[in-house]
């Protein structure tokens, strides 16, 4: 029987980087030209870019707090959330930087103490989020945004 940390884990590198019961990560974003990295349908729908944007943001915050990093807060975002927001990183430079912040934190999860995933992320007495908690709505949120560039993908190679 898997532990936490591994079951954890694992569903993280299904998201990423391990081909499971669907394509992961680094297959989608793998072959798209400059112009498929940025295409939207409407100014509605988000980019593939400002999806990984997004991951980026999100995965990099707790990917600092798990190895204990201080992390000023996020937001509170009002009506509109900026952290789809673009930056001025070329296609190669932002799929690095998330790269290497996906495998640093797969890398730290495996190397952690199965007792690190019982803790609690924040220091905050009205949060009380333990690290197996926030992994699994990580990998959740993941595999969500994955699901839409898999859409995005397919809308553009089918036009």
């Amino acid at each position: 029987m898997l532990t936490t940390k591994e079951l954890l884990t694992t569903q993280f590198e299904a998201t990423y980087n391990e081909e499971n019961w669907f394509k992961p990560l680094k297959d989608v974003l793998s072959d798209l030209t400059d112009e498929e990295f940025k295409w939207k349908e409407n100014d509605d729908m988000h980019s593939i870019r400002q999806l990984v944007i997004h991951l980026l943001f999100w995965n990099e915050r707790y990917y600092n707090r798990f190895k204990n990093t201080p992390m000023p807060p996020a937001g509170p975002f009002t009506d509109r959330d900026p952290t789809f927001d673009d930056n001025d990183l070329s296609k190669e430079e932002l799929i690095k930087n998330f790269y290497n912040m996906m495998d640093g934190f797969i890398k730290e999860m495996k190397n952690a103490p199965e007792e690190k995933f019982e803790e609690r992320v924040f220091t905050e007495p009205d949060r009380q989020d333990l690290w197996w908690e926030s992994i699994h709505c990580i990998n959740l949120h993941n595999a969500y945004h994955l699901g839409q560039m898999m859409v995005v993908k397919k809308q553009i190679r089918n036009k």
